[in-house]
């Protein structure tokens, strides 16, 4: 299964300096960093049998993972509450 773009979600087709899987368009941008929403650790990416994925720095004493199609998702709503929320009615 081909990897996804930590920072769009399109096919990924490099890797950045940190082996986060980007696609051409965002292999400049700064790496993506997440933390551990059970333990606090940062998330690394980890290659699975069904792609890339945020995997706990903590394993095996926490085995939290997030798909990376799921962290772009979480991302995203989270700035459509604040962009609404941010809207100025006339």
């Amino acid at each position: 299964m081909p990897d996804l773009c930590v920072h769009c979600g399109m096919f990924a087709t490099v890797f950045n300096k940190e082996d986060q899987p980007v696609c051409m368009r965002c292999r400049e941008k700064n790496p993506k960093r997440y933390v551990c929403s059970k333990c606090k650790s940062l998330m690394t990416i980890r290659k699975g049998k069904y792609g890339s994925f945020w995997g706990c720095s903590g394993y095996p004493m926490c085995d939290n993972s997030v798909s990376i199609k799921q962290a772009l998702m979480k991302e995203r709503n989270k700035t459509n509450k604040a962009n609404r929320l941010n809207f100025n009615y006339f």
